[in-house]
């Protein structure tokens, strides 16, 4: 994947954001491996809350794009939340099709660093997974974070799906650091 990037989104990349998300998150069909359908009915995201997001003077929403074709695709997003010296990840996905080849944990990386470079006085990466998703905390798990034994309702208020099953949020969390080329 030589032709691989990770950016900022920009505003004309909502519409592809938007089905990028809700495919990963609740799609019915791909090979996705952190699916929620299951779990949650409804949509992950909205273009409105999309725009809230891209707009917002302390979101950064990171997109990883491949080219094919002399076109630029969407294969993957992270936003970052900055509050203080932490930094909340979240609306983290890869999409169904380029899954399982390592493109998440680059995303995931990159946005580390990214972040402390934004704030370098960033402290802790902070992150809420739901309880019932045991591989995808076991992914976190490996790369470092922590669960921090908080846990919090799902949110059934900020309209992002409609749980059918007792779900929580887990709080995980790892300290930042820099790392320095070797």
């Amino acid at each position: 994947m030589n032709d691989f990037q990770i950016r900022e989104a920009r505003l004309q990349d909502r519409l592809d954001l938007v089905d990028m998300i809700n495919q990963s998150y609740r799609g019915a069909h791909g090979r996705s491996w952190t699916t929620e359908k299951n779990m949650i009915d409804g949509l992950r995201i909205s273009t409105d809350q999309l725009n809230e997001i891209l707009l917002s003077h302390t979101i950064r929403f990171l997109v990883a794009e491949i080219k094919q074709h002399n076109h630029a695709r969407l294969v993957g997003c992270l936003a970052l939340n900055f509050s203080g010296h932490r930094v909340e990840i979240g609306t983290y996905c890869v999409a169904n099709d380029f899954q399982n080849l390592g493109l998440g944990q680059k995303i995931l990386a990159y946005a580390e660093q990214y972040a402390v470079h934004i704030e370098p006085k960033l402290q802790y990466y902070d992150m809420y997974v739901l309880d019932a998703r045991h591989e995808l905390i076991s992914f976190y798990e490996r790369r470092g974070y922590a669960k921090t034994g908080t846990t919090e309702a799902y949110p059934i208020d900020a309209h992002v799906g409609m749980p059918n099953i007792p779900i929580k949020l887990i709080h995980l969390q790892k300290a930042a650091s820099i790392k320095t080329p070797t």
